[in-house]
């Protein structure tokens, strides 16, 4: 992101304690701990899920059940009081070219502040979506990706880009248009030679994992 000129929130990869100490005195509190790697934390057990860490005394309570090296990473928060989530949803042909991009807003997650929709909305986003093509390209990207971005309206630095998976999202079923397409239905058209139907969003449409969202209120 730095690279390539993309607004994200400052970000750390300490190993020891000592290194999530200094990272932790850098950002300020609060912050958030995430795996570095999805499948990690099936093994490890440092980091369950995505963990808004709101004091010193929170984090090493984190910290002492865990082993050196650490297998996480230590990033900025951004206040949800003063910010919107957003997510965007893809698929990039053999060009690193976004075919086909859906956007929505992210408006509650589970567990709540970070993590998985439980209630998404679909929302066009042309900016975003530009923002992403240009990204895709630079980077080179190919395959279905699952984007979470957030509007920081504290900062002035507009969308900053919050996580990039590379793969299908939790939430993938929240963006289908109406020529009945999907991230995935565009992937196995666009890889087996058959074009991808051009389709529109269609504005409105929601998503709502019903005991996630009742658990995230």
């Amino acid at each position: 992101c730095r690279l390539h000129g993309v607004a994200t929130p400052r970000t750390f990869f300490p190993t020891t304690a000592a290194e999530l100490a200094e990272a932790a005195d850098e950002l300020g509190y609060p912050l958030v701990l995430k795996s570095v790697d999805p499948f990690v934390r099936l093994v490890s057990r440092q980091i369950a899920a995505t963990t808004l860490v709101r004091s010193r005394p929170e984090l090493l309570e984190h910290a002492t059940a865990w082993q050196e090296p650490f297998e996480m990473l230590a990033q900025e928060y951004l206040p949800s009081e003063t910010s919107q989530d957003w997510i965007l949803d893809g698929y990039c042909d053999g060009d690193a070219d976004l075919v086909t991009a859906f956007t929505g807003i992210k408006v509650r997650s589970s567990p709540p502040f970070a993590n998985a929709a439980a209630l998404g909305l679909v929302e066009a986003n042309p900016e975003l979506v530009a923002i992403t093509r240009d990204f895709c390209r630079r980077i080179g990207y190919c395959g279905i990706l699952d984007l979470d971005w957030r509007l920081d309206a504290s900062s002035g630095d507009g969308f900053r880009l919050v996580d990039f998976n590379p793969r299908v999202g939790a939430q993938f079923r929240l963006f289908e248009d109406d020529a009945g397409i999907d991230v995935v239905r565009a992937m196995h058209l666009d890889l087996s030679g058959r074009p991808i139907p051009l389709g529109a969003p269609i504005e409105g449409d929601r998503l709502l994992i019903e005991h996630h969202a009742l658990a995230a209120r």
